[in-house]
């Protein structure tokens, strides 16, 4: 009788499948089908959305008809507000609004995100699978490599639910247009924390809603172009491992001690050089986009909001301390901004539109700036 092939995958499953937690775990494998095990990711999001801080302790933050109903009406304010400030065609808008608790648009938004997490991790997955790994570990490798990426794509969307209020808490085309999504029970949160009156804030918030929504109907490269973007900037992710190793050996020990504690900056150390080419045009259309959206945001606001400025100045220190995992989600898909790229986004849009040339800016993809007319306006409005 022939000795059994250690590495034979069939006789290892048949083992592990006799041991209880192993046949569960068998069972969820052979569901996968693709990069990402979708199931897994699923139900990772919606157990940590609903382990996220509590919920609006009274009413005033559930989902109800009564939230529908204010937030419908706000909408339908600023959609006049907004077609008036910013100029765009509102003619695509048939508002309709989602009043949603945390888990639901945990799995909401990870349905959104699926096309282009898929697309990551298909890139992460062949990316392993050419490392030359010795054959048991590249086994486990195929094997748990979708389930671990479900694992952690479902913990990233479950953890952005704890502080979301809409659809566009990244700068990320909609899945649905004129659909908006807005969570309660957060928007509760932030009033308390700000102390805001609560009509304001939600005036504020279907302004912005309304604003992303309307660009990206209106514009006729935005949305395509910043999908595009964005699927060039997963496709270009690399993972060499000896490489990310030795790198990770040279870092001295001041620069380690910021990666622990901000991990989403080894993100950006370990980009590929292509990440990088590709990011520099990303950053620009989302300063563009984001820009615009603070700019229309703000005229919208002006003389209909008394709270505008406290808002803004909450809002804006809101953004400004965001997790770590709201920080690395954005970075691994390329739409995270620093700071100074979204003031200077916003700067470039309100000389733009203060010279009459906003139409211009939105009528081709070509006339969008490059990273050095984005600082200095003037010379865009030259060449343009």
């Amino acid at each position: 009788m022939t000795d059994p092939d250690p590495f034979d995958s069939a006789l290892l499953a048949h083992a592990l499948g006799e041991v209880p937690l192993f046949r569960e775990v068998q069972r969820v494998l052979a569901t996968q089908r693709g990069p990402v095990n979708w199931e897994s990711a699923l139900k990772i999001a919606r157990t940590v959305a609903t382990a996220g801080p509590a919920e609006a302790d009274s009413q005033e933050g559930a989902a109800g008809p009564g939230e529908r109903a204010e937030f419908g009406e706000a909408c339908r304010i600023a959609e006049l507000c907004a077609a008036e400030v910013t100029g765009l065609d509102p003619s695509p808008l048939l508002s309709s609004v989602e009043v949603v608790d945390r888990p639901t648009w945990a799995q909401a938004t990870l349905a959104a995100l699926r096309p282009v997490l898929e697309r990551l991790g298909s890139r992460l997955g062949s990316q392993f699978g050419a490392a030359g790994l010795p054959l048991p570990l590249k086994m486990f490798a195929d094997a748990l490599g979708p389930f671990y990426l479900g694992i952690q794509f479902g913990f990233f969307t479950g953890c952005l639910s704890w502080r979301a209020l809409g659809r566009f808490d990244l700068c990320l085309p909609p899945d649905r247009p004129a659909r908006h999504r807005v969570v309660p029970s957060n928007v509760a949160a932030l009033e308390r924390g700000l102390g805001i009156d609560r009509r304001q804030l939600r005036m504020w918030l279907a302004a912005r809603e309304v604003v992303a929504d309307l660009t990206f109907q209106s514009v006729p490269w935005a949305a395509p172009l910043l999908r595009g973007l964005v699927e060039e900037y997963v496709d270009a992710a690399g993972v060499d491992v000896p490489q990310v190793l030795a790198r990770m050996q040279e870092l001295p020990p001041e620069v380690l001690t910021r990666v622990s504690e901000h991990p989403e900056d080894l993100v950006t150390m370990l980009a590929t050089p292509a990440q990088e080419a590709v990011q520099a045009r990303l950053r620009v259309v989302v300063a563009l986009l984001e820009g615009h959206l603070d700019w229309a945001v703000e005229r919208v606001g002006t003389g209909m909001l008394a709270d505008l400025a406290r808002i803004r100045e909450g809002t804006s220190r809101r953004w400004a301390e965001r997790s770590t995992v709201e920080r690395l989600f954005a970075r691994l898909l390329g739409v995270d901004l620093e700071p100074g790229q979204r003031r200077a986004g916003e700067r470039f849009i309100v000389t733009v539109a203060d010279a009459g040339r906003l139409p211009k800016l939105w009528s081709d993809a070509g006339n969008i700036p490059s990273p050095e007319e984005l600082v200095d306006s003037q010379a865009w409005l030259e060449r343009v």
